[in-house]
């Protein structure tokens, strides 16, 4: 099985959840996908009642294309 946890501070209150959930390997990043766009969207339904916080985010960069930053020095 595949565990995720969810920390959420409702108040002064700290709530842990613990998603497990088993599924086919190559299936995994879609489910992954799939589940937290629904814990978001549930949160997201609560219209501020309930928030969700996380203090980590998982950041996963696919092919993306050359960015050039240029910064120009005062003075």
């Amino acid at each position: 099985y595949r565990a995720r946890k969810f920390t959420h501070f409702i108040g002064y209150l700290l709530m842990t959840f613990t998603l497990r959930y088993v599924v086919d390997f190559k299936k995994r990043r879609t489910i992954k996908d799939v589940l937290y766009w629904q814990i978001i969207t549930a949160f997201d339904a609560t219209q501020g009642k309930v928030t969700f916080a996380s203090a980590a985010q998982e950041i996963s960069l696919m092919s993306s294309p050359r960015l050039e930053v240029k910064v120009d020095q005062p003075g």
